[in-house]
């Protein structure tokens, strides 16, 4: 949201180049300062990319909105397809970064799809942030405070990289055991609450621990099942981790619609209509675990 070009000439107005670490997710921050005696009307117009804005000064009203916005002291910009909007008044005084459209998802939060052509506040994560920045604000450190947002952001970075692998390294283990590992002890295992390894399943994933666990242990059963004649269904529910029949039978047939018992009928009548010598895509593969 740099300076317009029917906005007054800024009293400061500078970019700086984002760290290496940063290079991928930020395009670049920005500082500026400014003073409008009167209002002055600007339509901020769509460059592909999502901005992180901490204004210290008279806030930037939002003129698409009824009755108009004013803008918080920490916010996001989203990413836009149309103009937008803006009125400002007095003295401006601007610490942001300007991320890549794909930025947002690695540095703000896991589900950008709400931010897009709206401007919304900052969470909980950033109030120690905000404080920080405008005491160099207030000093007219605009260096220093470009440089402690930069700061920021890449513990941030590390800290969501750090954790992504942390889940990846979980999911690997829980595919190595087959599903059977139990879930807190994952958690702990990964220092994690288990609320925060859900979290993170759900953000590298796609669905909870539990769930992937579940359908780790259903494509066990449904192999054997599947490739195997006479296969004892008590024997093989304690195999995939199941304690009990009731459990096993309710998880196979949440995945497959029908309970073990039936699907293993049913891959019988399939090998005896086709003829298990002749079709090879029945026969069992090695099994190779990375």
């Amino acid at each position: 949201m740099p300076p317009g070009p029917r906005d007054a000439v800024p009293m400061m107005y500078r970019e700086i180049s984002p760290h290496a670490v940063l290079a991928e997710t930020v395009r670049c921050f920005w500082v500026h300062e400014a003073t409008f005696e009167a209002e002055n009307r600007i339509e901020i117009t769509p460059d592909g990319c999502v901005e992180l804005i901490f204004n210290f000064g008279s806030p930037y009203v939002l003129l698409s909105t009824t009755p108009p916005t004013a803008l918080p002291v920490a916010s996001i910009v989203g990413f836009t397809n149309k103009p937008m909007p803006l009125a400002m008044r007095g003295t401006l005084k601007v610490v942001a970064a300007r991320l890549f459209a794909w930025g947002a998802l690695a540095l703000l939060q896991d589900d950008v799809g709400p931010l897009a052509n709206a401007v919304t506040s900052l969470g909980p994560d950033w109030d120690a942030l905000v404080p920080a920045l405008e005491a160099r604000v207030a000093q007219g450190d605009y260096d220093g405070a470009a440089s402690a947002l930069q700061d920021f952001l890449v513990q941030r970075l590390l800290v969501r990289s750090f954790d992504a692998q942390l889940i990846q390294a979980a999911a690997k283990r829980l595919h190595h055991t087959r599903g059977t590992y139990r879930i807190a002890e994952l958690a702990e295992e990964c220092r994690m609450s288990v609320r925060q390894l859900e979290r993170g399943f759900q953000r590298v994933i796609g669905a909870s621990p539990k769930t992937y666990a579940r359908t780790l242990r259903f494509e066990q059963a449904q192999r054997r099942l599947m490739f195997e004649e006479d296969v004892d269904l008590t024997g093989l529910a304690l195999e995939c981790g199941y304690f009990d029949q009731a459990h096993f039978i309710k998880d196979f047939k949440a995945f497959a619609g029908r309970t073990p018992s039936e699907y293993a009928a049913r891959m019988r009548e399939l090998r005896e209509l086709l003829g298990s010598k002749d079709v090879v895509f029945l026969q069992s593969p090695a099994r190779k675990d990375g």
